[in-house]
């Protein structure tokens, strides 16, 4: 299951939507097919402007474990770049998925494509992000400079070691250098190892980016750009 990458936010508007989608823009650069599989409790589609159908679409055939690949291909549209599966329409229908759904719609993704990102969003109480973090392969938590991120994170730290869910890799995003709050100081309150953090710069496009429905990658910043491709390598 390497082909598989999970993006989890420790906080909302931490930019886990921006990273799993640039992080899907890099990697379709060079392959065909790739998904961009959003499992959070909105669309996900924050900053993609094409067409694009909801698991919520898949949920009959779920129920029935009767998902195949060609459905998954069929369901899950491709854009210019890549396929895109989007998110719930509303909160309060991620009670209408299972664990064994969300595994059995992650396993078929898989197999289905060449690689497969999954933005899970921030809520642990979704069972479809909930099943992707349990998989325990390539988890990358996603935290900002803002205390509210930390303290997010101390708040939840404890019940994500008892369900064995460990980030891979901490990506540090919006990182502005001579914040107060570096890699070694969120290492320090977060008791994750220093050496798997990662950073990914403070980009001046971000309003822009909202506004047009696009990623940073979008407005051609080579650092933004270098920072993710360090996030693949």
């Amino acid at each position: 299951m390497d082909n598989i990458k999970i993006i989890w936010g420790t906080d909302h508007k931490v930019g886990t939507t921006m990273i799993a989608q640039s992080y899907t823009e890099v990697i379709a650069g060079a392959q065909e097919n790739v998904l961009l599989l959003t499992l959070s409790t909105n669309p996900g589609d924050d900053f993609y402007d094409e067409e694009a159908l909801s698991i919520e679409a898949l949920k009959s055939r779920l129920s029935c474990g009767l998902i195949t690949k060609d459905n998954i291909k069929k369901y899950a549209l491709k854009g210019k770049d890549f396929y895109k599966l989007n998110g719930l329409s509303k909160t309060k229908n991620m009670y209408g998925f299972t664990l064994t759904m969300a595994v059995d719609l992650i396993q078929v993704s898989i197999e289905a494509f060449d690689e497969v990102v999954i933005d899970c969003g921030t809520d642990l109480d979704n069972p479809l992000a909930l099943a992707a973090l349990s998989f325990e392969r390539n988890n990358v938590f996603v935290f900002s400079q803002q205390e509210s991120s930390i303290r997010s994170w101390e708040a939840i730290s404890e019940e994500m070691s008892a369900l064995r869910i460990v980030p891979d890799i901490a990506v540090i995003n919006n990182y502005y250098k001579a914040d107060n709050y570096t890699v070694g100081y969120i290492s320090q309150r977060t008791g994750i190892p220093q050496n798997i953090f990662k950073t990914v710069k403070e980009s001046e496009f971000g309003i822009q980016a909202e506004a047009d429905r696009k990623t940073l990658l979008f407005y051609g910043d080579k650092q933004y750009e270098k920072d993710i491709r360090n996030l693949i390598n």
